[in-house]
């Protein structure tokens, strides 16, 4: 059986992973793309922390922190030396 903090990490791990497919698909280039994609994933985003965002479910209720490098406010593709197709055009 499954636990309630196994659940909440499960779900964390496929929301990250999708943000980093949309980094990996050159479809985001900084912070606000990523809010963008995560609010087309059908999720609000009510906190938008220096170095983290939160997200919600919109059925549930539930909220997720995500914290990390990409989930920060400066977060920038191209200030990482990273050239992406959209930053390149």
């Amino acid at each position: 059986m499954v636990g309630a903090a196994d659940a909440y990490q499960e779900m964390l791990r496929k929301i990250d992973d999708y943000v980093l497919r949309r980094i990996a698909a050159s479809a985001v280039n900084d912070r606000a793309d990523i809010v963008r994609a995560l609010e087309e994933a059908e999720f609000d985003v009510p906190v938008r922390g220096r170095g983290c965002v939160t997200v919600l479910d919109r059925t549930s209720g539930r909220q997720w922190r995500l914290e990390g490098l990409a989930y920060g406010r400066g977060f920038r593709l191209v200030a990482l030396g990273v050239a992406t197709r959209r930053s390149a055009q």
